[in-house]
């Protein structure tokens, strides 16, 4: 596994948030004027009676969406996809949102019913497939031992579900994936998602930046170890 040669495919922040007072065309206006305000660059926007989307192209694919969830409940997905050449900027973007979202539609004592992270990579390796990675170098496993299948492994890899930290409800689950990449088998494809299903206190900042900090330590830190764990 090649650390230098991490590229990250997606990369995105999701909230649902009680109450949301709904949409409308004159707000929506006033919220692309808060993204502008904001220097968030977008060139596309569709009104939906439920859901509101801005997005662009250039200079990074970039999409934010507002949709009505349920009575009184909204949403905000903030979302960026290859390429994305820094985590920093796209932090910064998605705090601009997020205070754009606020000043837009604003409301004291707003609570973040639910919330999820994901950030998705691709890593080079000096593997000739990257399920040998997986397979052989971190599960110590041969390629005879798949030969009961009676057939060619295309790709594979590992899921992990893991709880909250010490049951605290306040601590996100976490999901990571970790396979070779199908459209190019040299690649090793990471994701890792953290969710946070019970609600938090009324009035808790959105926060995007921090939780995607965490997802990308996450990644660098525990993931990055467990696939070098016993490499040489």
């Amino acid at each position: 596994m090649q650390l230098d040669s991490r590229f990250t495919i997606h990369a995105g922040v999701n909230f649902v948030l009680a109450p949301f007072p709904g949409l409308d065309r004159m707000t929506c206006l006033k919220f692309q004027e808060a993204l502008a305000e904001g220097g968030v660059t977008v060139s596309t926007t569709v009104q939906g009676e439920r859901e509101f989307t801005a997005s662009r192209q250039t200079p990074s694919p970039f999409e934010i969406k507002i949709g009505m969830v349920g009575p009184h409940i909204g949403q905000l997905l903030i979302l960026a996809a290859q390429p994305i050449s820094s985590l920093e900027m796209l932090c910064e973007e998605a705090e601009d949102v997020a205070q754009a979202f606020g000043k837009t539609w604003f409301v004291p004592q707003r609570q973040i019913l639910s919330c999820d992270t994901t950030i998705r990579d691709l890593y080079e390796t000096s593997s000739e497939h990257a399920f040998i990675e997986l397979w052989e170098k971190r599960l110590r496993q041969t390629p005879e031992s798949l030969q009961v299948f009676g057939r060619g492994v295309l790709g594979g890899g590992l899921r992990f579900v893991m709880a909250p930290r010490d049951n605290d409800p306040m601590e996100p689950m976490v999901e990571t994936k970790l396979e070779s990449y199908l459209s190019d088998t040299r690649k090793l494809f990471l994701e890792a998602q953290f969710t946070w299903r019970q609600p938090l206190p009324p009035g808790t900042a959105l926060d995007p930046s921090s939780r995607l900090i965490r997802v990308d330590n996450f990644i660098q830190k525990e993931v990055v170890q467990f696939i070098q764990e016993g490499q040489p």
